[in-house]
């Protein structure tokens, strides 16, 4: 009967630990995903960016050889 307690808490314990690390990778994996999303959209914006300066400057250059 002690025998089978201890192996029964000594699982118990490895059960415990092995989902406490998957749930910690789980976040992990979360966090890096989050970053990975974040990073997707500062590059999508700042793409953006740089197409409309360059579209205005174009019309800009455009307006300026139009009037000279």
């Amino acid at each position: 009967m002690r025998l089978y307690f201890f192996i029964s808490y000594e699982k118990q314990i490895y059960l415990q630990s092995a989902t406490q690390s998957v749930m910690q990778s789980v976040s992990h994996a979360g966090d890096i995903f989050l970053i990975f999303l974040k990073i997707q959209r500062y590059r999508q914006t700042n793409r953006q960016q740089l197409y409309e300066s360059t579209a205005n400057s174009f019309y800009r250059n455009d307006d300026i050889y139009v009037h000279a």
